[in-house]
Formats: structure tokens, sequence, C-alpha cells
């Protein structure tokens, strides 16, 4: 895991905190190299936090 610490982001720049989020994983808080998907609830989590890792 890069960092288990939030970046602070500035008030002027919450939408980019938004999308930062976005762009991580839920579950490692990793950003997305490659995407999976939970198609049953659409849930995205990072194929390195995979149930196959575990």
């Amino acid at each position: 895991m890069d960092s288990l610490v939030e970046p602070r982001w500035p008030p002027g720049l919450a939408v980019m905190k938004t999308i930062d989020d976005l762009l991580r994983c839920g579950i490692c808080f990793e950003y997305f190299n490659i995407a999976m998907m939970i198609p049953q609830c659409s849930h995205n989590y990072s194929h390195r936090a995979g149930p196959e890792k575990q």
C-alpha cells in the first residue's frame, strides 16, 4: 500500500478529492492499475486486492 493517510486537499479542490477517491481501490487504497468489477453489485476493486489474492 502506498499510504493509509489521505492526502489533504485544499477546500477549493474538493472535486479533485472526489476524483482521487474514485481512482483508488476501496480495499487496498492503491490507485487502480487493472480494475475489476463484481457484476452483481458493480463494486470496483483492484486486481491486487481481489478474492483470489486472499
